[in-house]
């Protein structure tokens, strides 16, 4: 149970590590095309993360680059652009679409160069260098981008429902899909989508009935947490902070070195800044 201190971050600072000694430590959320939903969330979970004094860069694997709104694309050929952070950015997001599935290319050629693959030469491997000032880079991008990037990793792709039988439905044949073609087992949550009690009911009931789901067809129980997450809200919920730690434990560690054949962008920034509102 967290601590219902005004700011509950602090009592995590004390135990919870910094910065990532070994590199940049990569999380994800999918993306299931509800952003009325998901949106809110992904907000609250990287202002947590840097209430817990993290740096975070959130990959949007949703959003496509373009010479207008430049992005991962744009940093794997080489290319840059200048476009300082200013005043009181909360975070950076930066437009993934392209690049991620171009990540999986480039690990798809070299693995065809090699005898066996290793994990050096995961998908997400130029992220360490790519993102080497940042603590966390979170991966929010559709099921099958994810099985693609982080196919028996650690990592639990966050995977939100709300309460109506179509995102239920779907949110069970998602994990189903990530679980079986990846070995991806993914953090469960339920939203509560308003302030009052019976959001909370419905959210309740909804993670009931995904479990249920489960139990049936998959045969295991699981655990689905719920989250207050709601446009309506200006800062995070007290749910918030315990949702950020737990990514944070399955994160994975990616190198944090420069490879030999990248020169690092002069005074790089990404395009997209995330600001509160």
């Amino acid at each position: 149970m967290l601590d219902t201190a005004a700011d509950q971050s602090e009592g995590l600072r004390h135990w919870m590590p910094q910065s990532a000694a070994q590199g940049v430590r990569v999380m994800a959320m999918v993306s299931r095309g509800e952003a009325r939903t998901e949106q809110p969330l992904l907000w609250q979970i990287c202002t947590s993360l840097q209430g817990l004094g993290h740096s975070v860069a959130v990959l949007d694997g949703t959003t496509a680059e373009s010479d207008d709104n430049p992005g991962l694309q744009n940093l794997l050929d080489h290319a840059h652009w200048l476009e300082p952070v200013q005043g009181d950015a909360a975070w950076q997001i930066v437009p993934a679409r392209v690049g991620l599935i171009e990540l999986v290319e480039r690990a798809r050629l070299a693995s065809e160069d090699k005898e066996e693959d290793k994990e050096d030469d995961m998908p997400l491997q130029p992220l360490g260098a790519l993102f080497k000032n940042f603590h966390v880079v979170l991966v929010y991008a559709r099921a099958d981008v994810l099985i693609s990037l982080l196919p028996g990793t650690r990592v639990r792709p966050l995977l939100a429902i709300a309460p109506s039988k179509n995102s239920i439905v779907n949110g069970y044949q998602t994990l189903k899909r990530l679980q079986q073609q990846a070995d991806l087992m993914p953090l469960l949550v339920s939203l509560v989508t308003g302030p009052l009690k019976a959001a909370e009911t419905r959210a309740t009931v909804a993670a009931r009935s995904l479990q249920r789901c489960v139990q049936t067809y998959l045969g295991y129980q699981t655990e689905v947490l719920s989250v207050r997450s709601y446009a309506q809200h200006d800062k995070p919920s007290q749910d918030a902070p315990r949702l950020a730690l737990r990514l944070l434990e399955s994160a994975l560690d990616i190198g944090p070195g420069w490879p030999a054949s990248y020169h690092q962008p002069v005074g790089f920034s990404a395009a997209h800044t995330a600001r509160r509102q």
